[in-house]
C-alpha cells in the first residue's frame, strides 16, 4: 500500500468519533447473530432437539417444552382470535411426529385422520403380553411421547381397548369384556401417571371383540385385532354443566366406529 494512502487511512481514524470502534463491534456481532439464526432455520428437526438439549444443560433452563416442528414466527392476531373449537387442527401433524421419536412407533403404529378425530392405533402385542392387562416397556416408550401430546394439547381423548374371539376365563378377567376395559384403562393411567394431565379428557372404553378389524380366522388376523385404539378429538369444546349426561360432550367419529 503507498505510504500517502496509510497516511489518509490513519488520519481518518484518528478523527473519527470513539463511539465508532464499539459501533463497528456491535455490527459485526449483529451479522454474527443473523447468521447464526439463518443456520438454525436450515436445521433439520432432529438436529435442531438435540443442539435445544444441549443448550438447555449448559445454561441449566429448568423448564423443559416439547418441540415438535422448527422455530416459527406467532400470528398474535390468529392465536388469539382463532375459534376455540379447533385450536388443535393440527394434531395429526404433532401426533406423527411423536409417534417417530418413539424407538419402533413408526413402524407399528398406524395413525388415522378423520373428520372429528384423529386416531393411533397401537398393536395388542406391542403393549401387553397375551391376557394381561399389565404395559410392556416397548408400548411405555410410545405412550411416553404420546402423553407429551396430551400435555401441549386441550383435545379430549378416546381409548378403546378390542380383542380377538378367543374366550379367556380367569380369576381377573372372566371374559373379554373385562381384558379389553382393562387394557384401556391401564393406557389411560399412564396418561395420567405424570400428574399434569386433567382425567376429564379422558375416556376409556372396552369393547372386547365387537369390533374385528379381520375376520378371526387365522392366528395372523387375530394378532391384528388385539389392539387398542386412542382417539383424539379435533373439537375442544369443554362440556357443559346441567343435565347433560358425562358423555354428551364427547364427539365420535362415525369413520372410526
Amino acid at each position: 500500500m503507498p505510504s500517502h494512502r496509510f497516511t489518509e487511512i490513519k488520519k481518518s481514524l484518528d478523527e473519527a468519533p470513539a463511539w465508532i470502534v464499539t459501533f463497528a463491534d456491535l455490527m459485526t456481532l449483529l451479522l454474527c447473530f443473523f447468521v447464526l439464526m439463518l443456520s438454525f432455520s436450515e436445521m433439520d428437526r432432529r438436529l435442531f432437539k438435540i443442539l435445544s438439549g444441549s443448550l438447555r444443560e449448559a445454561f441449566g433452563v429448568q423448564r423443559e417444552h416439547r418441540v415438535w416442528d422448527m422455530p416459527k414466527g406467532m400470528n398474535i392476531i390468529s392465536n388469539e382470535f382463532k375459534d376455540p373449537k379447533f385450536l388443535a387442527d393440527d394434531i395429526a401433524k404433532e401426533i406423527r411426529s411423536a409417534v417417530r421419536l418413539a424407538p419402533g412407533g413408526a413402524s407399528v403404529a398406524e395413525i388415522e385422520e378423520g373428520e372429528l378425530s384423529v386416531k393411533v392405533t397401537l398393536p395388542g402385542h406391542v403393549l401387553f403380553d397375551l391376557g394381561s392387562a399389565h404395559l410392556r416397556q416397548e408400548g411405555l416408550e410410545i405412550l411416553d411421547e404420546l402423553r407429551h401430546v396430551i400435555r401441549e394439547t386441550p383435545n379430549r381423548v378416546i381409548v378403546t381397548g378390542h380383542t380377538d374371539d378367543l374366550p379367556i376365563h380367569t380369576a381377573v378377567f372372566p371374559s373379554n369384556w373385562e381384558l379389553s376395559a382393562a387394557r384401556a384403562s391401564s393406557v389411560v393411567r399412564h396418561f395420567l401417571s405424570s400428574g399434569d394431565i386433567d382425567a376429564t379428557r379422558f375416556l376409556a372404553v372396552g369393547v372386547a371383540d365387537t369390533q374385528p378389524r379381520k375376520p378371526n380366522d387365522s392366528e395372523a388376523n387375530r394378532a391384528r385385532n388385539r389392539r387398542v385404539e386412542i382417539a383424539f378429538q379435533k373439537t375442544v369444546e369443554p362440556p357443559s354443566k346441567g343435565d347433560r349426561g358425562p358423555t354428551d360432550a364427547w364427539v365420535f367419529d362415525p369413520i372410526f366406529q
